[in-house]
């Protein structure tokens, strides 16, 4: 796909790559992402709040012959204020650029009765959560928007200063290959037999400006998605946010996983 680059030149900085795994597990098992709001967004720093709404769907499991199956289905935990979708949870989060992300699962969804977050237990995690995202001086009671997302063919139009650049994401899937991928193979430690990396790298001007990558079981049609969802902006500084999703066609939902995350920040200033 072509990028296209209008009006000025545009400085564009170093690649960077980083993992995706360094955000937070928004959902896993037999749990969807049903929501995302963004609560706020500091570009400068690299910040983004998230509330996240997820379910619990019900599956299919083998039972203890390994011959037929047994349905699991959702537990209804009754949660406050909740009971028009008895099996979805909450969770807010921080996502932070180059530092630590911290989460807290209000409402936790689930397949079993005893999972339900006690009512003490969720008061307990909101106020921890109030507290940190006062502390960072993040607002929780109104949404904020992408300043872009992207089209039909991945492409994003950002407006930089008084320049405009659309940004294009590449996808790639690479064996977990220690001479290929060294850097990659020793952060992840990925087995070479059963593993791959799933790569995007984000263009600018027909140059790499961010790299993620995560690792997947590929055996057991094992699978992965790596989106970037969105990205915000301020004056020459863009901030990406990306969502990593893993399943397998085989195990079922013991494989699944979705991962919130956000790129470091890119300074695109002359």
């Amino acid at each position: 796909m072509d990028i296209l680059l209008m009006c000025l030149a545009l400085a564009v900085p170093p690649l960077v790559s980083s993992p995706v795994d360094s955000g937070v597990t928004a959902a896993s098992g037999a749990v969807e992402v049903r929501s995302l709001s963004l609560l706020g967004v500091d570009v400068n720093r690299g910040l983004v709040g998230l509330k996240v709404v997820t379910t619990a769907k019900a599956y299919d499991e083998l039972d203890g012959s390994s011959v037929g199956t047994e349905r699991i289905t959702p537990a209804r935990c009754q949660y406050a204020g909740m009971n028009k979708t008895p099996f979805d949870g909450v969770m807010l989060a921080l996502l932070r650029a180059g530092a630590d992300d911290e989460s807290w699962e209000v409402y936790e969804p689930t397949h079993h009765a005893s999972g339900c977050t006690a009512p003490a237990v969720s008061k307990a995690r909101l106020a921890e959560a109030k507290a940190a995202f006062a502390k960072a001086n993040m607002p929780m009671d109104k949404e904020v928007p992408f300043t872009a997302t992207p089209d039909a063919k991945g492409r994003m139009s950002l407006k930089l200063g008084d320049r405009t650049v659309v940004l294009q994401a590449v996808e790639k899937d690479e064996a977990c290959d220690a001479e290929a991928q060294p850097e990659k193979v020793k952060a992840s430690h990925c087995d070479e037999a059963n593993d791959r990396i799933l790569i995007v790298t984000v263009l600018a001007d027909g140059k790499p400006v961010h790299e993620s990558w995560g690792t997947y079981t590929a055996s057991y049609a094992g699978h992965a998605s790596l989106k970037v969802m969105g990205a915000f902006v301020s004056g020459t500084k863009v901030l990406l946010l990306q969502r990593f999703t893993v399943g397998s066609g085989m195990k079922g939902p013991s494989e699944a996983s979705t991962t919130l995350s956000v790129s470091p920040v890119l300074d695109f200033a002359p």
